[in-house]
């Protein structure tokens, strides 16, 4: 059974012999969706959990080496192909577009054939060659989100994804996100995959986004950080996107039988792309319930709308998730975590001064702005907090700038229940920005 171009996640793991073009495509191969076999060369494309490489002959190196090595560049450049590559399998099944690739070593085998190693850091694996520079449609297959979407959430009806039968879905419209428009489609259901030896089915939870006009991979990249960064907000777990499918299905030529239209063809213009340096956790059960999705349905379009609009609440959170969830020292969530405030309330004075609040005064005043903030502290809360402030500034200071005060401590797990709880206070902070109070 021949491979899908749909079949791979992130996670995928593969390797195939490939016929490489190292130019451009004329239309007319474009169009015959093929590679000339004037120009082709034979490679290996391997994918690992290390990343993904592309071995070609040495000789692809050398010249490029020649070229670049007359020309300046910093110690830290790296060499990149100067054109976007393409290949196909030997059975033309899958076709691969090559954005970018940068050259990491040259070697010879046992059999003295000498090849270059090319790491992969963009690229696309469709049925047709991938041209398109921007695009109006993207899926994103989310991990981890089935539970809060799906089974333990409103859209409980699970079906099979693509199916002639309508998988569970619910749209949200009029989204707005730097100036660009844009509508979400959440898709809960199953996808199925079929080997010469295996039928599997699995769970997923689908994002599928309608752009009003066609936007370039960095801003669907970007968008879809959001996105992610908000749910993992919500849930307070790790949700990874597994999978990025790009462009749309559309209606082909057609096709005529005894001088009537029958049908038409399907031109395919989607594609499965992969972006190195994303973020992949380890998939799990989500187990949180704090937040349950049917407890914040009705009110889900207002929670979108306010996520993207707020630059501010999106960096704040970029702050918090970057210390909380990416297993930093304890010190350096400090430090970030207080940072991430600090640029927050940046501007902001205090009532009866023109001066600039301190970052103590920037703290206390989140603090102070956060529902329930009070359950956070003891009978004399407001005594509490202000002690709590100084100790959580005392040591940020120390570990940025050296100065000892009157707080510090030296060791670290001495910082772990203040930023502990720092964490719970700006988390609850940051959902109350976006209208959602637990």
């Amino acid at each position: 059974m021949r491979k899908q171009y749909s079949n791979f996640t992130l996670r995928s793991e593969f390797e195939y012999p490939v016929f490489v073009s190292l130019k451009s495509l004329r239309p007319q191969m474009l169009k015959q969706n093929k590679l000339p076999n004037k120009d082709k060369v034979s490679g290996f494309i391997k994918k690992s959990k290390t990343g993904t490489f592309l071995e070609l002959p040495d000789s692809v190196a050398n010249r490029m080496i020649e070229k670049w090595t007359k020309e300046s560049h910093n110690e830290d450049e790296h060499l990149y192909n100067e054109e976007t590559w393409f290949a196909e399998t030997w059975d033309g099944a899958l076709k691969f577009t090559f954005r970018r690739c940068k050259w990491s070593s040259s070697s010879s085998s046992i059999n003295n054939f000498h090849q270059s190693k090319w790491e992969i850091e963009d690229f696309s694996i469709s049925s047709s060659f991938s041209i398109e520079k921007k695009v109006s449609k993207a899926g994103f297959d989310l991990d981890n989100a089935v539970n809060w979407f799906g089974i333990d959430g409103s859209l409980s009806g699970f079906r099979e994804i693509n199916s002639e039968q309508m998988s569970e879905s619910e749209m949200f419209s009029d989204l707005e996100f730097e100036n660009q428009k844009f509508s979400l489609t959440v898709v809960t259901g199953f996808s199925k995959k079929i080997t010469e030896i295996s039928y599997e089915k699995n769970l997923l939870t689908t994002l599928i986004v309608d752009f009003e006009r066609e936007q370039t991979r960095n801003f669907i990249l970007e968008l879809s950080s959001q996105i992610r960064n908000l749910l993992q907000i919500i849930t307070n777990q790790r949700i990874g996107i597994n999978r990025f499918t790009l462009g749309v299905e559309k209606i082909g030529k057609p096709i005529s039988v005894n001088g009537g239209v029958i049908g038409y063809e399907q031109d395919d213009r989607r594609e499965n792309w992969f972006i190195s340096g994303t973020f992949l956790p380890k998939e799990e059960k989500l187990t949180n319930r704090e937040i349950r999705y049917s407890a914040v349905k009705k009110d889900f379009q207002t929670i979108l709308k306010s996520w993207f609009a707020c630059t501010k609440i999106q960096v704040l959170a970029e702050n918090y998730l970057h210390s909380s969830f990416y297993e930093v020292p304890v010190g350096t969530t400090l430090v970030m975590l207080i940072s991430g405030i600090d640029t927050f309330f940046a501007g902001e004075k205090s009532a009866n001064s023109k001066t600039e609040l301190s970052a103590k005064g920037k703290l206390q005043q989140l603090i102070k702005l956060t529902p329930g903030w009070e359950k956070f502290f003891g009978y004399s809360y407001q005594a509490e907090m202000e002690e709590f402030s100084s100790f959580l500034i005392d040591n940020r200071v120390y570990r940025t700038h050296g100065t000892k005060r009157k707080r510090v401590v030296y060791v670290e797990r001495e910082l772990v229940l203040p930023v502990q709880k720092l964490s719970k206070i700006l988390r609850r902070f940051i959902l109350s920005q976006i209208d959602i109070n637990f």
